[in-house]
């Protein structure tokens, strides 16, 4: 296993950890531990609960906490998405030569780029996209990584 893998998965479920426990705190401070809250603004049940401070009869104040709720509950489900991803990509092979193989580019492309009179350097007639995975594995799924990000920002 990658060190620096597994330390980015690390990272990944601290963030997601943290996440929730604002989201509890916030509920704990605002709406004395109703993890229902929001949905309950939505829904139209306002004033139900007893709060600690005059915020639910501020309007603002009131629709403001409402999105915050809702924007930690986006932020925590795409935190917990990006962890489970990352974990399985760390933990399970198969998935690794899954995404290695959909970061690379097809067969037709590099016959494109060489031309009509391409050499076949791979040993036998095997398959570039099983060359790259099972010889080069994780270190090249790193790197075509690194090479989507910067065609993303390479304007």
């Amino acid at each position: 296993m990658c060190t620096t893998m597994s330390f980015y998965v690390l990272t990944k479920w601290l963030t997601s950890i943290s996440l929730l426990a604002q989201f509890y705190m916030m509920a704990k401070i605002y709406a004395e531990g109703e993890l229902l809250w929001g949905v309950h603004q939505l829904g139209g049940v306002i004033n139900e609960f007893v709060m600690r401070c005059i915020l639910p009869q501020n309007f603002i104040n009131s629709k403001v906490f409402l999105f915050l709720y809702w924007w930690y509950i986006l932020a925590i489900l795409v935190s917990l998405y990006s962890a489970f991803q990352f974990s399985a990509l760390l933990l399970v092979p198969r998935y690794q030569r899954y995404s290695i193989k959909a970061l690379l580019p097809t067969p037709e492309f590099f016959g494109e780029q060489a031309g009509a009179d391409q050499h076949n350097v791979l040993p036998g007639d095997s398959d570039p996209h099983e060359y790259f995975a099972d010889y080069l594995g994780f270190v090249l799924f790193w790197y075509c990584l690194k090479l989507a990000i910067q065609k993303i920002f390479d304007y």
